[in-house]
């Protein structure tokens, strides 16, 4: 168990796994390799912007669908 000194600290900390599972390259995935990689700090803005675009997407695949 890892015990840090301030609520930011860990944020930061799940901040840098919750990019690590959600980056598309396979380095970053790998644990020993993590800290070689750059990461964003995920906070609730990214999060929201993140799924805010999922929903475009989502939105559009469904426009294109109907168009067929």
């Amino acid at each position: 168990m890892l015990k840090l000194s301030s609520e930011s600290s860990a944020a930061t900390v799940r901040a840098a796994f919750v990019n690590a599972l959600e980056s598309p390259k396979p380095e970053t995935r790998n644990s020993e390799l993590i800290t070689r990689a750059p990461l964003k700090l995920s906070t609730p803005a990214y999060f929201a912007e993140r799924d805010a675009a999922e929903l475009q997407l989502m939105k559009r695949i469904e426009e294109l669908k109907l168009t067929k």
